[in-house]
């Protein structure tokens, strides 16, 4: 039995140093590590929790994420991802569209854009993925996230992988 325990804790171990997009070297093991946000599994984990918060909102019309500002992961039974994006409204109405492809609709420019907080709980070999907690907050308009002085901001921030969605 102890055989086993130590196998598995060696398998955590080396999955933890593995380079596999993150920005800071593993320290103490549960902890959570910074990620870039270009990373595939990060961009697949916010659009996940994007749309889970989409379909929950109270809104009529559908949410997509536009930018990923932040991403963590932590090593439990599974992996957990702690993610700051942003949201924006879409044009594309639930009751009209209900299995639409949220990503392919076009940007609400009436509609505030929101920054959210998401943990995600992904159990890859029972290929199941859990949004476990979010919030939401009112961030600032379309016209000024959009802006030209908002954009060179962000560039700034984020360097020239900049991934936000320009749709004005």
């Amino acid at each position: 039995m102890t055989k086993i325990a130590l196998f598995f804790l060696l398998a955590i171990y080396v999955h933890s140093s593995v380079s596999d997009g993150t920005t800071s070297r593993p320290g103490l093991m549960g902890g959570w590590y910074e990620q870039q946000v270009h990373n595939k599994n990060v961009q697949e984990v916010s659009h996940f929790a994007a749309g889970n918060i989409s379909d929950t909102s109270d809104s009529f019309l559908h949410k997509k994420m536009i930018h990923v500002h932040e991403a963590a992961t932590q090593v439990v039974s599974g992996t957990k991802y702690r993610i700051v994006f942003d949201l924006a409204s879409t044009v594309c109405r639930k009751d009209e569209n209900p299995g639409v492809d949220r990503n392919q609709c076009d940007l609400h420019k009436d509609m505030p854009i929101e920054r959210c907080t998401a943990v995600i709980w992904e159990r890859v070999w029972l290929n199941e993925r859990q949004l476990i907690e979010f919030s939401c907050s009112h961030l600032m308009s379309f016209q000024d996230y959009f802006s030209e002085e908002n954009q060179k901001k962000e560039n700034e921030f984020h360097g020239e992988q900049n991934t936000m969605i320009n749709s004005v």
